[in-house]
């Protein structure tokens, strides 16, 4: 349900997935993680059309202990804690209210937006496999003014909806010479400085897809592959030819 964007057409995926196993085959988590039956079955985990949201909601649940104790220290001194900071105020309001500035941290991603559409990526189906909803609700209960995420290993620093998202990966051997290059060349990002003198959040910094994202709406409709995707099926082919 965590990508509700349409699909490549099928005769896309197949160009984009020549000389390829099926994704499920090739994705490592399907090979090596086993889940409890009473959290979801191996038929629904192993699955890009699975409907199930079992497992995002999860490992949702096993934050909300720490929402509530920060729900609990936001409330204190009101008549009554409300059960979730979505029905006590909006988060806009929440932001008016706070006075620190909130950083969350997660590995999956909160948010469609901050993956490329399915047409630039080498790799489309990834969708399938790296968000969830509850944790975007989390997000917003918090308050959260910066949003750190991981495991898509492509950079992007962007706000949406009042809240920063940033993902600055270093990257595999591969991918500092890709996508990661210029994370590389820049090293850690300290998003937050105490300093008294500078204390502050750092700016948002120029990526290729926060700043493609600034410039140009998203048209998931469009099916045409991208040149740097086509150029890495030839490429791949033509190494199998040899």
């Amino acid at each position: 349900s965590w990508d509700t964007e349409p699909p490549l057409p099928e005769d896309k995926l197949a160009i984009v997935y020549e000389g390829r196993p099926e994704f499920e085959k090739r994705w490592a988590d399907f090979r090596n993680c086993k889940w409890p039956n009473t959290i979801c079955t191996q038929d629904e985990f192993v699955s890009t059309d699975t409907k199930s949201t079992a497992l995002a909601d999860y490992f949702a649940y096993l934050n909300e202990p720490w929402l509530r104790q920060y729900e609990s220290m936001l409330q204190e001194g009101t008549e009554a804690p409300a059960s979730s900071l979505t029905e006590a105020y909006s988060h806009d309001e929440q932001q008016q209210n706070k006075q620190d500035y909130i950083i969350s941290f997660s590995h999956f991603l909160p948010r469609i937006e901050l993956c490329p559409e399915k047409r630039f990526l080498r790799e489309p189906m990834i969708t399938k496999v790296i968000g969830s909803d509850p944790l975007e609700r989390q997000v917003r209960r918090l308050g959260s003014d910066l949003h750190i995420y991981g495991h898509l290993h492509i950079p992007m620093d962007i706000e949406l909806g009042g809240v920063r998202y940033c993902h600055w990966p270093l990257g595999s051997a591969r991918e500092q010479g890709r996508q990661c290059a210029p994370v590389l060349a820049a090293g850690p990002l300290a998003v937050y400085d105490t300093a008294a003198a500078a204390a502050g959040p750092l700016e948002v910094q120029a990526t290729m897809w926060g700043d493609h994202y600034r410039e140009h709406a998203r048209d998931p409709s469009n099916a045409e592959i991208a040149p740097w995707v086509l150029r890495d099926v030839r490429g791949r082919l033509a190494q199998r030819r040899r």
